[in-house]
């Protein structure tokens, strides 16, 4: 129903929390409006406040993460820690049921 997207703020470190953006796909659409209301009002907040108060930056960093495109077929290979896909990226990369917005992908390997 929603893909999270975990933004990084600029001035991170090793005691910084996440800073979360949720973007809603279509698949609320068709939903009752109370069920709307329940996920987009009462769930997904209580579900991004959770995370950002117990998810922690690693280390210092000044990027947003992207997410990693989906390889045609699922094929793909690791080279020095690194995805590459062996024919070519989808078309299309989801995350459950949603389709990842192209300005949250890292370009194709």
């Amino acid at each position: 129903f929603w893909l999270l997207v975990w933004l990084l703020p600029p001035w991170a470190d090793s005691s910084t929390s996440l800073r979360t953006y949720v973007h809603y796909g279509t698949e609320l659409d068709g939903s009752p409006t109370p069920i709307q209301k329940l996920v987009k009002r009462v769930l997904l907040p209580a579900a991004m406040d959770w995370l950002e108060k117990v998810v922690r930056i690693p280390s210092a960093t000044n990027t947003t993460l992207h997410v990693r495109r989906a390889c045609t077929n699922g094929q793909y290979f690791i080279f020095k820690r690194e995805a590459y896909c062996i024919k070519s990226c989808a078309k299309t990369t989801t995350c459950g049921a949603a389709t990842v917005p192209d300005d949250h992908l890292e370009g194709c390997r």
